[in-house]
């Protein structure tokens, strides 16, 4: 299996490491620095050129003096200065001399700088201005917005903004048959089941240099003709010539949205996918080409590693995207990496190798890594956790429950508990914060504002302080940062002091990290809420992960509520890891997953009394003489409903005036269910032209004479992993058709035609929804006056406490409002299908099963009101009994009759009669004062032995069939005390003393364990 990911991608970047003792670097002749740093020494070292053919004498990482061979270490100088400005800004910068400079001897002449550091000085005279048409010939593929500054060095920053986080994941069939390779950005891993026992082993020697790096930064260095120099380290490193162009922070433009959501405070940000760069190179350009590199070195590396491997182009590959992306930026991701050659057709009639090609969400793949630790190990099913995954940009957390464990593997199998979330408030905003308090502090020294110098700044911050700063602790502590420049070096009213910048733990908490530590803080309590149920581990992952700050702050505040809250063991590394061990799982890990948006489609349907009443406008007839109401809106899911892995979602039908018909998906972000267009803000998903002439069936009727009319059966599939969206076009079952006519949905390519003949004809369209590896949307088009049956599809997935009987719904349902209920019931009864209510599932029979809707009532569990005089409460019926016994005790209350088992909802145990353990008392239900419950047409109803007697009769042992049960007035006592007894005795002998068992007490409840 092979995965790769590309890091969080932040605008900080691997740097050379600070070393105890500095180094000298070694520059080539005719090359000026991408960054003004201190002239290297007199040590010339003629270096082979780094690539053939024009750009030869382009620097590599030895250029730096990364303690390569030749270059000497001298104690006391400085690191060397980072590659590019924070903050995204790319440093670049053109050589001003005459190309037909004679190149520096060997011996020539060089000066010291300050404090006994030795330096080379380059000779005034081999830089002059660059002209002014020069630089903006040569910088053109700056984005619009882009501010550049020209100095004695006449470089250039251009603001570039920061880059989405992508991993990937492959899995091979052959070798690594039950393997993994994931690379980041920055970390690059692999593993298989036949290779050290399916030990995750990270890459961490990159080209141009003879150090480890976790990261690799995601950089190209271009000739003028667009050909590719070099990548990543030596990209990075490398110093501009004439001719040549460096490209970096561009995977952002793959999502847009992404960074208009990001970037709100750079409005320099605009440019999309289709931006252009200099040279003549798109986004999706740039990020072919590096994925090109990349994974050419990965296949040459893991050949270094274990030897030759069978063919790769068999391999699968995941991809793994942020959270915030939307299915527009995976897809781009998805055709660049198609583009790249990760995945290929790998034999003749091949025709499915796209498949191989998947997309998971970056929290779903730290999430795969947490199911898998030793540690969490000892919470037990039915227990939830979060992620946390505090990487370089953005924090996203994610709450999933522990539903079993794989007895083959010892994986924890986990779903999904509520929507995503995520914030900018990830590492890089300190980066940003530092940089910014660095300029307040030193605004009077314009020295130390240049921009090499707050690169250099910030580089020692985030090298050295960032991640081991521990707040108040560090409040009367004093940083020190070596300024990058020797003038102005020393004023200790703010701080310089013999050309350190000394800054207060205090301000630096206060300033920097306060702000960003907080909004972490804000939310997990928020995300805390949303689920509404206890949450028994907080584990933290991601680069940001490693704060002692940030670990100490989320300690201290949910500690309390929280059993345990810890950083996984290479929590850095854990999506990476994550991603890899969803290649080598054979098993779904994450179970299920919650929609976080609804899936709509605009209609046209027989018109019905409502939309007369409403929108009589909307109504027109057609051919056929039927009144159909168009701008309808179809919802194939409900935002928030929870689906199965592998599970089908059913929908209901729609009309449709023409075989030859657009189809379009719209998403919606908001709870409120719309019935019309004008109702609420729906987002554009996808659109594609079907022509029903060119399936087989429809050609075969067509030549026959049908005067009423007939029906062509087909499927068009909208598949969603946890992050990606993409088309498929079923027959008869099969999606070759699809294969067939290559249908590959790329949403901004607009409509996609299968199909040259336009029909005239009536038509329904068949819906639902179903999940081939996450979530699919099908449409099934027949004619109007024959509606095939639901075929028989895998669905979301249910089984009681016991696991004894098990079913699979339509749809599962978990709201948290009467208002939600309704719109359920709504959607039932468009779609015609049964209602099921389930509290936690603690039956021991199938009465929670069912085919059509289920809706888990566990969120609906509030107390409303309490009467302590008169003695009655007023409680949510998904309560459960154990939060009921907490909430009446607070009041010096208690239930009349309790049961044995806490873990069930109160609205179970009044449609089930369940009896409690006092005989005397009578079933729990008898202690029901009034119900309300909503009817199958969405009304909301009261009811008592007083009014509506009948229905409440029924209902307190129903077994649902009434309604769903809203609230319940429920009576209660005083609270006591129970003194518990036991006695063991011989199984027939408890069935012989039953009668008597069951009055020897109060309350009673017996237990039967098997015995040696």
């Amino acid at each position: 299996m092979i995965s790769f990911a590309p890091l969080p991608v932040g605008i900080v970047q691997q740097q050379p490491t600070p070393q105890a003792a500095a180094q000298i670097y070694e520059k080539r002749a005719l090359l000026s620095p991408a960054i003004p740093s201190p002239p290297p020494p007199n040590f010339h070292t003629n270096q082979p050129p780094l690539h053939g053919g024009p750009g030869a004498v382009v620097g590599s990482p030895s250029y730096w003096g990364l303690n390569r061979p030749g270059s000497a270490s001298v104690p006391g100088s400085p690191s060397p200065p980072p590659g590019s400005l924070h903050h995204g800004m790319t440093l670049l910068s053109r050589p001003s001399m005459n190309a037909s400079m004679p190149v520096m001897p060997p011996n020539a002449p060089f000066e010291g700088r300050a404090r006994g550091t030795a330096h080379a000085a380059v000779p005034a005279q081999s830089y002059a201005p660059t002209p002014p048409e020069r630089v903006d010939r040569a910088f053109a593929h700056a984005i619009h917005g882009a501010h550049a500054h020209l100095d004695r060095w006449t470089s250039v920053s251009c603001t570039l903004g920061r880059k989405p986080t992508v991993y990937f994941n492959r899995f091979w069939d052959d070798v690594f048959g039950c393997g993994t390779w994931n690379v980041k950005r920055d970390r690059t891993a692999y593993a298989s089941a036949r290779i050290a026992s399916g030990t995750i082993q990270q890459i961490l020697n990159w080209p141009g240099s003879f150090e480890t790096f976790r990261k690799v930064p995601t950089c190209l260095l271009y000739d003028e003709h667009g050909h590719v120099l070099a990548w990543g380290l030596e990209a990075k490193n490398a110093s501009l010539m004439p001719g040549t162009f460096r490209c970096e922070w561009f995977k952002l433009f793959l999502e847009p949205r992404a960074v208009a959501r990001r970037e709100r405070h750079r409005p320099a940000i605009t440019a999309t996918s289709s931006k252009s760069f200099r040279p003549g190179k798109t986004a999706i350009n740039l990020v072919v080409d590096f994925l090109t590199c990349l994974w050419e070195y990965a296949k040459e590396d893991i050949t270094r590693e274990i030897g030759a491997v069978s063919d790769l182009n068999a391999a699968d590959v995941v991809v793994t995207c942020p959270a915030a992306w939307d299915a527009k930026g995976c897809d781009l991701m998805r055709a660049a990496a198609i583009e790249a050659g990760l995945v290929q057709s790998a034999r003749a009639g091949d025709i499915h190798w796209r498949d191989r090609l998947r997309i998971i969400t970056e929290p779903e793949a730290a999430a795969v890594h947490c199911a898998r630790l030793t540690d969490l190990h000892k919470l037990r099913p039915s227990q939830n956790f979060m992620i946390c995954d505090a990487g370089g940009g953005t924090v996203d957390l994610a709450c999933y429950k522990i539903t079993g464990q794989v007895q083959q593997n010892g994986n924890l199998e986990i779903a999904e508990m509520c929507a995503r979330s995520g914030a900018n408030c990830g590492a890089l905003f300190l980066d940003l914060r530092f940089r910014e308090l660095v300029k307040t502090l030193l605004v009077d020294h314009p020295a130390h504002l240049d921009a090499a110098s707050l690169a250099y700044f910030m580089h020692s911050f985030s090298q050295t302080d960032k991640l081991a700063f521990r707040g108040e602790i560090d409040d009367d502590t004093y940083f020190h940062f070596t300024c990058f420049n020797v003038q102005d070096p020393h004023d200790p009213s703010v701080g310089l002091i013999n050309g350190e910048l000394a800054i207060p733990g205090i301000l630096i908490r206060r300033e920097v990290f306060d702000p960003v530590v907080n909004q972490v803080l804000d939310m997990i309590e928020e995300q805390s809420r949303k689920i509404e149920q206890r949450i028994d581990a907080l584990l933290l992952v991601g680069g940001f992960a490693g704060s002692e700050y940030l670990f100490s702050k989320v300690e201290a505040k949910f500690s309390g509520k929280i059993k345990v809250i810890a950083r996984p063991s290479d929590a850095d590394t854990a999506t990476l890891r994550g991603a890899a061990q969803y290649g080598l799982s054979r098993k779904t890990i994450v179970s299920t997953v919650i929609v976080p948006r609804a899936y709509i489609m605009k209609v046209k349907l027989p018109a019905e009394p409502e939309d007369w009443l409403k929108r009589p406008a909307y109504i027109n007839e057609n051919s056929a003489n039927v009144a159909i109401c168009e701008n309808r809106l179809q919802y194939l899911v409900m935002k928030g409903s929870i689906l199965r892995k592998g599970g089908v979602d059913d929908g209901t039908e729609i009309c449709l005036q023409d075989c030859h018909f657009v189809a379009v998906l719209y998403t919606s972000e908001t709870d409120k269910m719309m019935r019309y267009t004008d109702e609420g803000e729906t987002t554009e998903l996808c659109k594609w032209t079907v022509d029903l002439s060119s399936l087989p069936t429809f050609q075969h009727n067509a030549s026959i004479s049908h005067p009423n009319g007939f029906y062509t059966e087909f499927e068009l599939g909208l598949e969603m992993d946890s992050a990606e969206v993409r088309g498929v076009l079923f027959y008869e079952g099969q999606d070759e058709w699809d294969r067939r006519v290559d249908l590959n949905l790329v949403w901004w390519c607009g409509a996609l035609v299968v199909g040259h003949v336009r029909i005239r004809s009536i038509g329904h369209v068949r819906v639902w929804s179903f999940t081939k590896h996450r979530l699919a949307l099908v449409f099934k088009a027949v004619q109007s006056n024959g509606i095939p049956s639901h075929p028989h599809m895998s669905s979301p997935f249910f089984s009681n406490w016991g696991r004894t009987f098990a079913c699979e719904p339509i749809a599962i349902f978990e709201p948290d409002s009467v208002q939600q209920c309704q719109r359920i019931l709504a959607l039932a009864r468009t779609h015609r299908k049964v209602v099921r209510a389930v509290g936690v599932g603690h039956s021991p029979s199938d009465l929670p099963c069912t085919t059509g809707y289920m809706v888990r009532t566990t969120k609906l569990n509030r107390l409303l009101e309490v009467n302590v005089e008169k003695r009655y409460v007023v409680v949510e019926a998904g309560i459960t009994i154990d939060a009921l016994h907490a909430a009446l005790a607070k009041h010096g209350l208690a239930m009349i009759n309790v049961g044995s088992i806490s873990d069930q909802t109160l609205g179970g145990i009044i449609t089930t009669a369940t009896h409690g353990t006092g005989i005397q008392y009578g079933v729990i239900s008898t202690h029901v004062l009034a119900l309300s419950i909503l009817l199958a047409d969405g009304t909301r109803v009261s009811c008592s032995r007083a009014e509506r007697a009948d229905l409440f009769i029924a209902s307190i042992c129903g077994l649902g069939s009434t309604g769903l049960i809203m609230t319940v007035m429920l009576q209660v006592e005083p609270a006591f005390r129970l003194r518990e007894t036991h006695q063991m005795m011989g199984f027939q002998q408890c069935v012989q003393d039953m009668d008597g068992l069951v009055r020897a007490g109060e309350h009673v409840r017996i237990w039967w364990y098997p015995a040696a």
